[in-house]
């Protein structure tokens, strides 16, 4: 959750190396230091630093000294927290949704809308907030799914209309988040800067991009300090390219966790991995494919192992298509195609012959078809991999550096491993 996000392989595999680093920044520091004299514990082998490596720069926590394993880094008392329960408690806020006098209606918002207004009518308060040191730590814009303009849907859906159409439900849902939030704001006298629909795309970018989970809270608390840690996925149980279902590993932690501790009333963040002097210190934030991270937190990872593409049911040959159902229609970041559709090409080019023989080995999971037919399902997997690489777009030079590119680039990185690891079957 840093401020570019920049993946940690700017430099080593842990971020160790990532280029230069400054140390805390003003703002941090005093975000700091706040923190601490109202109670919060951040742990003194940790900082939070600007990692600069190629050009470009990102904030990140980085390990001053060896941590252990489940070692506690960052304790967070509820009330230093924005969240659901927060806006709650605003004397302001309960005001405004109860509306003024005997017949008022009562003002019915989202939580996320109620979050959303409560970010944006703290910062209206300017130095009054009690969170306002840590206001100035946050990203001042986001390259969300929000912020795309047109030209960057209509790059999408190119060669990817599911990605195209996910990013314009995200702003149409935004848009009527929007005018659900309206009454509210208005009921608060938030001034026109603040009640924009540019400054509620920036406190729902916040939410989206910066909250961290919550038992029994769906929108989740943005929590100072903690909301500076970087991601880094947990190990995708290896999938193989084999017949059988995917081989699968017990996950292995690789980052920190972070937890609301009902008992203390302190949201906390442990690490689940020792961790040197000098390696970044990350949190994962869930199973996350690229086209998630990129529509919620504005960056996509080169390597991803949560990573998928979607193959629409349409770029499917006839044959084939009505033996794979959509949700099991996509490829692995590795290439390795999903069971689900690895099993609808075997279904698909059975002869008639055959499929007394085959279908119910194939469709009850039981092991290998003869070679004949394997080798068909592969060729026939080939063939369609092979006419959608060929359908993908190719960034001119002045754009490739635009996220919406780094995503596309994502996506052909794993039609490139499928077929290489096709071609070297045949």
């Amino acid at each position: 959750m840093g401020a570019l996000h920049e993946e940690e392989r700017e430099g080593d595999e842990d971020g160790r190396n990532a280029g230069k680093s400054a140390p805390e920044t003003g703002s941090i520091r005093a975000l700091r230091e706040h923190l601490v004299e109202r109670g919060a514990f951040i742990n003194d082998g940790i900082a939070c630093v600007e990692f600069i490596s190629g050009g470009s720069s990102y904030r990140g926590v980085r390990a001053v000294r060896d941590l252990a394993k489940d070692e506690l880094l960052v304790s967070i008392p509820e009330p230093l927290l924005l969240s659901v329960r927060s806006a709650k408690r605003d004397p302001d806020i309960q005001r405004a949704v109860r509306g003024a006098g005997p017949f008022a209606t009562r003002i019915e918002v989202t939580d996320q809308q109620l979050l959303a207004v409560h970010l944006l009518h703290e910062a209206s308060k300017g130095g009054a907030s009690s969170h306002r040191i840590y206001l100035k730590t946050l990203p001042s814009a986001f390259d969300n799914f929000l912020y795309l303009n047109t030209g960057d849907v209509d790059e999408l859906g190119t060669s990817h209309v599911h990605a195209a159409r996910e990013a314009a439900q995200s702003k149409a849902q935004f848009l009527e988040s929007f005018r659900g939030a309206q009454p509210l704001m208005r009921a608060l006298n938030m001034p026109d800067k603040l009640s924009s629909l540019q400054a509620y795309r920036w406190a729902v970018s916040c939410i989206q991009s910066r909250t961290m989970f919550m038992d029994g809270d769906r929108v989740g608390c943005l929590t100072p300090y903690g909301d500076l840690h970087n991601h880094r996925p947990m190990l995708q149980p290896v999938t193989l390219w084999n017949i059988d279902h995917a081989d699968e590993q017990e996950e292995t932690a690789v980052a920190g966790e972070g937890f609301f501790d009902e008992a203390q009333q302190r949201y906390q963040l442990v690490t689940r991995v020792p961790l040197s002097a000098g390696q970044q210190v990350f949190l994962t934030y869930g199973r996350l494919t690229n086209l998630d991270l990129f529509g919620l937190y504005g960056f996509v990872l080169e390597d991803n192992a949560w990573d998928t593409l979607i193959i629409p049911r349409a770029r499917l040959p006839d044959r084939i298509r009505r033996h794979v159902p959509q949700e099991g229609s996509f490829l692995h970041a590795n290439g390795c195609p999903s069971f689900e559709l690895m099993r609808g090409f075997r279904l698909g080019v059975l002869k008639d012959k055959e499929r007394k023989r085959w279908a119910h080995v194939i469709l009850d999971d039981r092991g290998v078809v003869e070679d004949d037919c394997e080798t068909r399902a592969v060729a026939a997997l080939r063939t369609m991999v092979g006419e959608l690489l060929d359908g993908e777009t190719h960034p001119c030079e002045q754009v490739k550096e635009r996220l919406v590119w780094q995503w596309m680039a994502s996506q052909r990185r794993i039609l490139e491993t499928c077929l290489a690891h096709l071609n070297s079957m045949s």
